[in-house]
């Protein structure tokens, strides 16, 4: 992935992310994963996956059942 919005292009990671605690003023606990992109060579049709979903998926049902 490169990131085209400075003067320099810097190739980076993507990732994803959610909140344990997303009521928190300070510290709230962020948990995340990479993205890895899938590209189609024919059309450009690219799909982004999460390297391990169920982590934030737990943490959000964790974070959905406490507020």
């Amino acid at each position: 992935m490169i990131d085209h919005s400075g003067a320099h292009s810097v190739a980076c990671d993507l990732s994803v992310g959610v909140y344990r605690w997303p009521s928190a003023l300070l510290l709230k606990g962020q948990v995340m994963t990479s993205l890895r992109a899938k590209v189609c060579a024919r059309c450009g049709f690219t799909e982004l996956f999460a390297s391990d979903p169920q982590t934030l998926y737990e943490t959000w049902l964790a974070a959905r059942s406490s507020q």
